[in-house]
């Protein structure tokens, strides 16, 4: 592969010259040059914000470690992260960041990561658009891989049934595999794996990524479930200090950590793929699409360090959070923190302050359970089946203006109403009306 070529124009020419005289001269030549413009490329995004998601940043930048450690060249991995984790006031350790517990220091897996893509550019605009080559805005790095080069995609954030989200927008699974084909279509890789960590993941891919493809994607859960933040309180301790965060995804950690330690050059994907099944306890992990090469092993699209000492060893925690209640998880462990020391914390503030914060999130929680409610009982007349999971996501116009309208009249939708995008996808699929739908949403956020 090209990262692990040096010199390779020198190299061509001299083996050119040498055999030239040669009847399997254009042969060799032909093979070498194949060989030698064979390139890794990946694209790594943490598709949020906010200090109580701080494992999915954590989850990013310790892929973008493992990936570089191992070889892969930098110039060849398109990073996407809010970057707003590091410099957090409530972050015990400024500048650093952390995806897994540690009785000493710790790895810093914040140091080094360049990333592309921060701020109010973590979009899915500009995801579609690295992916497929075509820059969302003047200077953005996109893939220019080719037919003969492997990609390696991995996303770590909030989902529903038939989406990923972003800080400020969603990526519809539709807009995803039509993103999909058209890097297929432009010959943009050879082989292309696709890691994703969210709940319903999935469904952006159950009955919609075709094997014709050539695409092997590995889901945290399945089409119906939630995914699970880990290394929670009050396992979220580096150097006998607690994060106060989730320190990771237990799907994302569980490769990562096998990376960190297994030989990936004799490791398959096959392989992987069953301990993921058996470490991510909590939720389904699932693949799709082209199964045909899993016997492939993972340093051909993910490897890791090559040294493989001193990483401290990790057993199963039971410190997890559904990813609805990271935040309100984290907001009752500064009450509990403030209330024991008895004084005003140097991260969180006083009492009143932290008490307030977390009352604030119950009445958000409590309006946006109240707003779908209202949504489906004044469409369905009834209380009942507002989160039945019997119907799969294929309206996705419906399903993304109705959301993209509750951002509008209501608000945010928070984390924890992220839960409640199922029953936004019940009255899509229904066939109820997106103007009828929108209209009634206006209604009640005007209330």
């Amino acid at each position: 592969y090209q990262r692990r070529v040096h010199g390779e124009g020198k190299i061509i020419l001299s083996l050119f010259r040498r055999c030239r005289m040669h009847k399997i001269s254009v042969i060799v030549f032909g093979v070498i040059l194949a060989f030698t413009h064979a390139a890794n490329w990946a694209v790594l995004v943490a598709g949020s914000n906010g200090f109580w998601n701080y494992r999915h940043q954590a989850d990013v930048a310790h892929a973008y470690q493992d990936l570089v450690k191992g070889g892969f060249n930098p110039e060849n991995i398109i990073t996407f992260m809010y970057d707003d984790i590091a410099g957090d006031p409530s972050n015990p350790f400024p500048g650093k960041i952390f995806n897994k517990p540690s009785n000493g220091t710790g790895r810093d897996v914040y140091a080094g990561v360049k990333i592309d893509y921060k701020g109010v550019y973590v979009t899915s605009k500009n995801f579609l658009g690295a992916l497929t080559g075509k820059p969302a805005f003047a200077g953005a790095k996109v893939l220019k891989s080719g037919p003969e080069d492997n990609v390696f995609v991995f996303f770590s954030d909030h989902g529903g049934p038939g989406l990923i989200c972003f800080p400020s927008d969603d990526l519809l699974a539709a807009d995803l595999i039509t993103a999909l084909t058209t890097m297929h279509t432009n010959k943009m890789y050879k082989k292309f794996v696709f890691y994703l960590e969210s709940c319903e993941s999935g469904s952006m891919f159950d009955g919609l990524l075709k094997t014709t493809l050539g695409i092997y994607a590995v889901t945290a859960a399945n089409k119906d479930e939630s995914s699970w933040g880990t290394y929670c309180s009050p396992d979220d301790v580096v150097d006998n200090k607690h994060i106060g965060s989730c320190l990771g995804d237990l799907f994302s950690i569980s490769w990562m950590e096998d990376v960190d330690v297994t030989n990936t050059h004799k490791e398959t994907l096959e392989e992987q793929f069953h301990k993921l099944v058996a470490r991510t306890n909590l939720s389904h992990v699932s693949r799709f699409g082209d199964l045909s090469y899993t016997s492939d092993v993972l340093a051909d699209y993910i490897d890791g360090p090559s040294q493989k000492d001193n990483v401290e060893s990790i057993s199963l925690t039971s410190s997890n959070v559904s990813p609805y209640d990271a935040k309100l998880a984290m907001l009752n462990w500064r009450v509990q923190e403030v209330q024991n020391c008895r004084c005003v914390h140097p991260l969180y503030g006083d009492l009143q302050k932290v008490v307030a914060e977390r009352d604030q999130e119950l009445y958000e929680r409590g309006r946006s359970s109240w707003i779908f409610s209202e949504l489906w009982s004044r469409q369905t007349g009834s209380k009942e089946g507002m989160l039945d999971k019997s119907v799969a996501p294929r309206n996705f116009e419906c399903l993304g203006q109705v959301r993209n309208a509750y951002r509008q009249y209501c608000g945010p939708i928070s984390d924890y109403a992220q839960q409640f995008s199922r029953s936004i996808v019940n009255l899509c699929e229904s066939g109820r009306t997106t103007e009828n739908l929108v209209s009634t949403l206006l209604d009640i956020c005007r209330l």
